[in-house]
């Protein structure tokens, strides 16, 4: 929680700007839960999506209306080498996705 992944910010922005983080495993991996913890600003729109070879993806979790903090997944288990939070639309005016952690299981 001491650091963060920030996206390129923008400016007078209607918040609409496309931006993604994405997490890569040497394996596969099982998940069946992950929370990102959101830094000050966040995107309120963004899929979480998963692919076991880079290029097919499918998507996890839509989300439409986040209002940052944490937001936590829990669903049925998936295999998976990459994941990616794929930010759609975020806060309104200077700002940038900004990410604290991410945690990612299999329970």
């Amino acid at each position: 929680m001491y650091t963060r992944w920030n996206s390129a910010a923008w400016t007078k922005s209607d918040g609409n700007e496309a931006q993604w983080f994405q997490l890569t495993w040497k394996q596969p991996q099982m998940i069946t839960r992950v929370r990102i913890h959101w830094g000050e600003t966040h995107a309120v729109e963004y899929e979480l999506e998963y692919s076991v070879d880079g290029k097919a993806w499918r998507t996890l979790r839509e989300v439409t209306e986040s209002d940052g903090g944490l937001d936590d997944y829990v669903g049925p288990a998936v295999k998976a080498r990459y994941l990616r939070v794929d930010g759609k639309r975020g806060t309104k005016g200077i700002s940038a996705y900004s990410i604290r952690e991410i945690e990612v299981y299999e329970e």
